[in-house]
């Protein structure tokens, strides 16, 4: 394909007839960065905030299993290790699941990074010069505030921070999509770079891309994100993982169906177990007393049988009505 056949009007034919896969997918945002140094320089410097030049920045990928890539191994790709200029050392990752989800996990993996700096006999002083990151890219957090966040150890006691030098960059990128379509605020690189890993559609992407790229850069990229649109292996592996969350989704859909059920059940057994012992104590107590206790019995008879099946406290006492210390007494 010749660069200069690609025109909006060819993107938008393009859109009208086929779905681009995003850069948000991992595959697709390896194979993209992979067969663009220069531009993955870019990005890295932008989003880390990196005093370097993209001239004096030289770029090692410690480990990644783009090489070895086959049917059926998504789940084995690991993500980008990656070495600048000797002494900052990141992991990135694209996260697809919410970040509250895996936190931990990127603690540990921001931990086996350090380790992997120290070697046997290494002097201790270049450990302290270096820089380890753990760069978490965001993808499904529709309705954060801020576009990023950024965590270090801190002492309990002093509240200071135990180590400048190891931290976790945290990146939520639908809020830039939304930062990107508002005129009204100022844009940075990293900003633009950050909106660009959600776009949907090639237009879109285009368009993005104008904001802040020279006309060749953007041609370019655009050639090969049409061309890694139409690789056999991303468009299988994405196939993949769509038809994975559909029944992931399905799945979910099928317990929260059951659980509907259940609680309809409860609710069904409480009200008829409520009200007969409510009938009785009226006859003793009077009508209207016997009414307010059976409504009291019919809630304890739908939270006992609530409680059955597992549920947290708080979901409870909110169907129910009911205080936590009471369910409590309950259990």
């Amino acid at each position: 394909m010749i660069i200069n056949e690609i025109t909006d009007e060819y993107l938008k034919e393009l859109d009208q007839n086929t779905s681009m896969i995003s850069l948000s997918f991992d595959l697709m945002f390896k194979s993209f960065f992979m067969a663009n140094e220069y531009i993955f320089k870019r990005f890295l410097i932008s989003v880390l905030h990196l005093r370097i030049k993209p001239e004096n920045c030289k770029l090692y990928i410690i480990n990644n299993d783009m090489t070895n890539l086959r049917y059926k191994e998504y789940h084995k790709v690991v993500d980008f290790n990656i070495n600048i200029n000797n002494y900052i050392y990141v992991n990135l990752e694209v996260n697809t699941e919410r970040f509250e989800d895996i936190k931990y996990r990127n603690e540990k993996y921001l931990d086996s990074i350090s380790s992997s700096v120290i070697d046997k006999g290494k002097n201790i002083k270049i450990f302290k010069k270096s820089r380890t990151i753990q760069l978490n890219l965001n993808v499904n957090e529709k309705n954060s505030k801020i576009g990023e966040d950024i965590i270090y150890r801190v002492s309990k006691v002093t509240g200071k921070i135990f180590n400048w030098n190891n931290v976790i960059y945290l990146r939520y990128l639908d809020y830039y999509k939304k930062l990107y379509y508002n005129q009204d605020i100022k844009k940075s690189e990293a900003d633009y770079w950050l909106a660009t890993i959600t776009a949907n559609s090639y237009t879109e992407l285009n368009n993005m891309y104008k904001c802040f790229l020279s006309d060749e850069i953007r041609l370019k990229l655009m050639k090969d994100v049409i061309r890694l649109n139409m690789d056999e292996l991303i468009v299988s592996e994405n196939i993949i993982r769509n038809l994975e969350a559909m029944q992931k989704y399905s799945m979910e859909e099928k317990r929260k169906s059951k659980l509907r059920y259940d609680l309809k059940k409860a609710q069904k057994l409480g009200l008829k177990q409520g009200f007969e012992q409510g009938i009785e104590q009226g006859i003793e107590q009077g009508i209207e007393q016997g009414f307010e206790q059976g409504i009291e019995a019919n809630r304890i008879a739908i939270a006992k049988n609530l409680l059955k099946k597992d549920l947290s406290l708080d979901l409870i006492s909110e169907t129910t009505g009911l205080t936590i210390e009471q369910l409590k007494k309950l259990q």
